[in-house]
């Protein structure tokens, strides 16, 4: 791949041929990342894994509400936000913060039996507020009457991340929506409030010191519609779009046919460490007692559980729990696109995209994937050790 600094684009890394192939075959080499929650514990701790180009640089981490360095408007549920880009910056991959959009109105649906009517004033004042602590340096939400899509994404998230893009193409994902709706609908209903999924595809482009860039973003947010009415004949509507952080894929133009599969692996590859997700569950139950009770002592939950994930630090989260049920993992693997594998040299065992039929693995923790059940390491990497990993049937 080129070093930065030059204008060819790079590929990730480099669709290359073996020695006796007669086409093409993808080889992509690979290196594992671990990503830290290093706010919510009093400590670091592993939180997320992910596999991403050798050669890109990386940098990332669980982030708070509240905390030092956090969005601005980000809700009180930590989120994963990374950058991955390689040399050039012309290949990459981002989990972008949550963007909001939220805007209040009142209509009126009968006559006003009081001699004042101070109902626009009172919406006008709460807008206004939201505003001013949302629209500050950093912030990735907007209080705007237009409650859309276009508002989510192009003005809370795209004019303070990507201020000179230009967006190319808006791709609703039904069967996607769909699925999010279904989500939506088996919650417990709340009166007066409505629920509606959204799922898009955007594709923005954009200049780069290196040259020009496309990026698409995956948007996957929820529309909430509440209507309260008053005894005064009005009726107060707050909308709210919210999404979940948002995962975007950096390329060259012309060159998505590289893209799709390099999108497929590292998303695939994504990982959070389950124990890290049984603290976080245990300190949101904890939490939410303590929102009902309200004499609970935080200090006291939040030194059990550090001391909860010290045990994770010493465990070492990387061990695979052995599932009971053979078919249920089998399932699961086919569901989330992934093939277990093992190091015959190390017994290491790992989860890698099971759209590759070849995986080797280096001293230095570096992947090479290939489609090519022929593919030998040896032959591209003559002087580097590498070794061929196993299957791992469950």
């Amino acid at each position: 791949m080129p070093q930065a600094g030059t204008t060819r684009p790079a590929p990730p890394p480099a669709p290359r041929r073996a020695a006796q192939d007669t086409a093409p075959k993808p080889i992509l080499r690979f290196v594992q990342h671990t990503l830290y929650d290093r706010f919510g514990w009093g400590q670091d701790v592993e939180a997320y894994s992910i596999l991403l180009p050798s050669d890109w640089s990386v940098s990332g981490k669980v982030a708070w509400g509240g905390a030092p360095n956090a969005p601005t408007c980000m809700a009180v549920d930590p989120q994963l936000i990374m950058s991955a880009h390689s040399p050039d910056g012309l290949w990459g991959f981002e989990i972008m913060p949550a963007p909001a959009v939220s805007y209040m109105a009142m209509s009126r649906f009968a006559p006003n039996p009081l001699p004042f009517d101070t109902g626009d004033l009172g919406v006008r004042e709460a807008n206004e507020t939201l505003a001013r602590q949302w629209h500050i340096p950093r912030s990735f939400c907007r209080v705007t009457p237009n409650i859309t899509i276009e508002g989510l994404v192009e003005e809370a998230l795209l004019s303070n991340l990507r201020p000179n893009s230009r967006v190319l193409s808006r791709e609703p994902l039904p069967e996607l929506r769909e699925q999010l709706q279904r989500t939506l609908d088996r919650q417990t209903p709340i009166p007066n409030m409505q629920e509606e999924a959204l799922a898009f595809l955007y594709t923005i482009t954009f200049d780069t010191p290196n040259g020009p860039v496309v990026e698409e973003l995956a948007i996957f947010a929820s529309n909430t519609l509440t209507n309260n009415p008053s005894y005064d004949g009005t009726s107060l509507q707050q909308a709210m779009m919210t999404a979940q952080p948002v995962f975007a894929l950096r390329y060259p133009p012309g060159r998505k046919s590289e893209a799709d599969p390099l999108m497929m692996v590292i998303v695939n590859s994504l990982r959070s460490n389950p124990r890290w997700d049984a603290a976080m569950a245990r300190h949101n139950a904890e939490m939410n007692q303590i929102a009902v009770r309200g004499a609970e002592d935080r200090s006291k939950i939040w030194a059990e559980t550090s001391r909860a994930v010290s045990d994770i630090q010493m465990e070492g989260w990387r061990t695979r729990v052995e599932s009971s049920d053979r078919m249920i993992a089998l399932s699961s693997d086919q569901i989330r696109e992934v093939t277990p594998v093992k190091d015959p040299a190390t017994g290491q065992e790992f989860e890698l995209p099971n759209t590759y039929s070849t995986f080797y693995r280096n001293p230095q923790g570096e992947f090479l994937m290939s489609a090519d059940p022929n593919f030998r390491a040896s032959e591209l990497f003559p002087h580097e050790n590498w070794t061929r990993l196993e299957d791992n049937p469950r």
